[in-house]
């Protein structure tokens, strides 16, 4: 069963993943865990546990693990009226649902391989603002930021529609993608960028040799030294020899 937020007990807020890892993080002392129920209020008043993965640390460069996802708990069943039941089923249909096009077809269907891929990315940090009461996603269709530190604009619009601004969570979804999937089907995942545009997933990250200084509105990475800077550039070094950013 995928399931991309749940209520946090510490926090009595729902949240997703990485809202709760943020949150953990920030702590000090930090507690031992946080405890997770099912977001949906019938499996919450039922004390539905979830068991969240992964989220009491950053990942470490190099280091191969899975993503920080929630998942269901064995020791505890979901009611028939939650909303990640719903979704599950509806899921597991490889036809097309209602209003759905054949491209959003093949984008859920890419999904379910990966722990929680993220559909939409937003680079800007200058508006950053707390969410206000009422907006966003979560029990009853709100996702309530007050309480989770550092809480910005909700990660989830819509069941399908998966937005961040966290950088580090999308570039988890490039690494499982990379790991997960065949290149034909990496090829296929979109990505929606605020001030970009939509464009494949694969796009969005350029290797570093590959790079010049006309490089804009990308997430560059590869393995480099830094040579110097040059006013508001700099020389890196890599393996097939240096670039200027």
């Amino acid at each position: 069963m995928r399931i991309t937020r749940a209520y946090c007990v510490e926090l009595d807020d729902v949240v997703t993943i990485d809202a709760a890892r943020r949150a953990y993080l920030s702590c000090d002392p930090r507690p031992p865990r946080f405890r997770f129920l099912c977001s949906s209020p019938d499996c919450r008043a039922a004390e539905v546990k979830v068991t969240a993965v992964n989220y009491m640390f950053n990942s470490e460069e190099g280091t191969k693990q899975v993503a920080a996802h929630f998942r269901e708990n064995p020791a505890h069943t979901h009611l028939q009226g939650c909303e990640w039941v719903l979704l599950e089923h509806a899921d597991q249909a490889d036809v097309r649902r209602p209003h759905e096009t054949d491209e959003q077809t093949v984008q859920r269907r890419l999904r379910r391989k990966l722990t929680d891929l993220v559909t939409g990315f937003d680079p800007r940090l200058a508006d950053d603002r707390v969410i206000a009461p009422g907006e966003g996603n979560g029990v009853e269709g709100r996702i309530r930021a007050n309480g989770v530190p550092g809480a910005q604009r909700p990660d989830v619009d819509r069941q399908d529609d998966v937005r961040t601004r966290d950088l580090h969570r999308l570039v988890e979804t490039f690494v499982e993608a990379r790991e997960r999937l065949t290149s034909e089907q990496r090829n296929e995942l979109m990505l929606n960028v605020t001030g970009v545009g939509t464009l494949k997933l694969v796009d969005y990250f350029r290797r570093l040799q590959f790079c010049d200084a006309y490089t804009r509105d990308r997430v560059i990475f590869g393995g480099a030294t830094l040579e110097g800077r040059y006013g508001v550039g700099v020389r890196l070094q890599v393996v097939e020899g240096s670039v200027n950013r």
